[in-house]
């Protein structure tokens, strides 16, 4: 037993010691102007929530043009965690992450420009940025891009590429961007009505989607078995995604309320 503790009691000097060197030597890269090594210690201290530290190792950091550090810097900025909240500081870094190739700083960047948070709206700048960040394989910004298209936010209202985008992040699993697909085919919306392919769009995102978007669909799923819409009908199909449908804390009252009335009306009760 007294054997047993000797080496356990070893391990541990051992273990601590090697994390105290290895602590040590990151330290010593980040005071020596490594930085990723300056990242690194900005990540610590925020993960030890020791945010003043972390912002001043994050800044340290973006400065020598790291990708992440920024995006992190204006992730604190924007929820003011450990920071006063402050948009405009959010956009700067933002900014200096999207400008240094970072994907997720180019999709918030784009967003603050789309919704006009610490800048004025600017729908052109965020369809840039945007793409940048749809070139890199987001399936986000491919959506929002594919929204711009339909809707004809400024550029010409174009359904083909509309199309083209919202594929691109419905393949990728973006359960709006099914939801959406399942719109456009459900009432030709620019393209050819094909029940059959809304209704498999629609089921892509009510089984994989999360959210407001699986709700939407879990209904549209449900309403399609029971009419026999691109699917043939089927009222204990109809039941189960209603059901799920109810069951979800984000398909709105209202909505509940029109599937209750549905569920009576059409006595899905029975099967």
């Amino acid at each position: 037993m007294k054997k047993l503790l000797s080496i356990i009691f070893v391990f541990i000097l051992i273990f601590s010691f090697s994390f105290a060197e290895v602590s040590q030597e990151l330290m010593k890269k980040a005071e020596n102007g490594d930085r990723r090594a300056q990242f690194e210690v900005g990540l610590k201290y925020y993960q030890d929530e020791d945010y003043k530290k972390a912002v001043n190792w994050y800044k340290k950091s973006a400065n020598q043009g790291h990708q992440v550090a920024p995006f992190n810097l204006g992730v604190m900025y924007y929820n003011g965690i450990g920071v006063s909240k402050n948009l405009k500081k959010a956009l700067k870094w933002y900014k200096k992450s999207a400008e240094a190739g970072n994907f997720k700083g180019q999709y918030q960047l784009a967003l603050m420009y789309d919704f006009g948070r610490g800048t004025p709206k600017n729908y052109k700048k965020a369809l840039d940025w945007y793409k940048k960040a749809a070139e890199q394989g987001l399936s986000s910004a491919e959506y929002k891009i594919g929204s711009f298209y339909l809707s004809g936010k400024v550029v010409n209202q174009d359904y083909k590429k509309a199309k083209k985008w919202l594929e691109k992040a419905a393949n990728k699993d973006h359960s709006w961007a099914q939801n959406i697909l399942g719109y456009m085919y459900s009432i030709g919306k620019g393209i050819p009505k094909d029940k059959t392919k809304a209704f498999n769009w629609y089921k892509k995102a009510a089984e994989n989607g999360n959210g407001s978007a699986q709700a939407s669909a879990q209904a549209k799923v449900g309403h399609m078995y029971l009419f026999g819409k691109g699917i043939s009908k089927n009222k204990t199909k109809a039941k189960l995604w209603f059901q799920k449908a109810f069951k979800n804390e984000n398909t709105p009252k209202n909505r509940i309320k029109i599937l209750k009335e549905i569920w009576e009306e059409q006595e899905l009760w029975k099967y």
